[in-house]
């Protein structure tokens, strides 16, 4: 979450690190409302570290130059650049 965020307050998101199906809570310093936009830089290598962990083994596979496919990583290429 964004630091700067004038809409969600901070001890609001903070919180929700004490439920059970939440790994972990993080601030982005200097950010606002919309992290994924404000700062793609910050937001999306958690993104990728994410689906990287939960993504199931196996799943990426490879092709004939050597180089392992990752579609996930493909996905948000695609959007992000």
């Amino acid at each position: 979450y964004g630091s700067k965020d004038p809409w969600t307050p901070a001890a609001r998101v903070e919180k929700l690190g004490d439920l059970d199906t939440v790994e972990k809570v993080i601030r982005l310093e200097g950010v606002g409302h919309c992290p994924h936009d404000e700062a793609p830089e910050l937001v999306n290598p958690l993104l990728m570290e994410f689906m990287q962990r939960v993504r199931p083994s196996g799943e990426a596979s490879s092709i004939p130059n050597g180089k392992e496919e990752n579609p996930i990583a493909d996905f948000f290429s695609s959007i992000f650049g």
